[in-house]
């Protein structure tokens, strides 16, 4: 058995603090969202990528970058590691697509649009979501989600 070059890295992590499977991982998402985004409507185009957590915040900041979009950061629910009380970081974008990895539940995705719903801007859209989480069980990352469906499943019924 090869031995891990990965210190702590949970499984989650390990496709994203290795530069070359980070910089594939950037570059499928960036392709992905890419195509979804030319299918939407124009008044339904993203501003702004919204993230959560060390691996939405590793990727969803290169992400955004590439993309051109701003960028939306809704810290983890009582995260007592950080030196700011603020919730929600960014600009109050009219419509935004979420990065998330979907590990479990999908709490995240219900979170970060409830936060950004009430501390940054209530009249600000989800549109899609990337779900970029590979593991053995799924070798590949999930297909985008409509912001339809997001909102369906997902989304702040506040």
């Amino acid at each position: 058995m090869k031995p891990t070059r990965y210190i702590n890295a949970v499984d989650y992590l390990e496709g994203i603090v290795e530069n070359k499977s980070r910089k594939r991982r950037i570059n499928n998402a960036v392709r992905t969202i890419r195509k979804f985004i030319a299918k939407l409507p124009q008044g339904e185009k993203p501003q702004a990528i919204a993230c959560c957590g060390l691996s939405g915040l590793l990727l969803g900041t290169a992400i955004a970058d590439r993309l051109g979009l701003d960028l939306i950061v809704v810290r983890k629910k009582d995260d007592k590691s950080t030196h700011s009380s603020i919730v929600v970081e960014g600009v109050a974008a009219g419509s935004y697509i979420i990065v998330d990895d979907l590990i479990f539940t999908g709490k995240t995705m219900k979170y970060i649009i409830e936060s950004i719903d009430i501390h940054l801007c209530e009249y600000s859209l989800c549109v899609g979501a990337y779900l970029h989480h590979v593991n053995k069980q799924h070798p590949k990352p999930l297909p985008m989600l409509s912001g339809e469906k997001v909102r369906r499943e997902y989304g702040y019924r506040g």
